[in-house]
């Protein structure tokens, strides 16, 4: 889990700046909010069927992740976002 200030960054989804803490998690594969339930209850997000399949098959319990698991998840996010500012140029 990673967290930052929500004041510095908008919600993707409402637009929003919070004076709260955001928190990221992850579990290997995916990246949400911590408050991910919220924005379900509150924002109508949908979550992918492969996601909530994926879940259920797993008793709602995510493997223990590595340090090298993280880094592969890190390094593989950070290029996605170069090249995706680089096709908006």
């Amino acid at each position: 889990m990673m967290c930052t200030s929500a004041f510095q960054f908008p919600n993707p989804i409402t637009g929003k700046r919070a004076s709260k803490t955001v928190c990221y998690r992850t579990d290997g594969k995916r990246i949400w909010f911590d408050d991910i339930i919220e924005l379900i209850e509150n924002n109508d997000l949908c979550l992918p069927n492969s996601w909530l399949q994926e879940m259920m098959e797993n008793n709602y319990r995510f493997r223990d992740l590595t340090d090298l698991d993280i880094n592969a998840m890190t390094s593989k996010l950070f290029n996605d976002l170069k090249s995706f500012k680089s096709d908006k140029r």
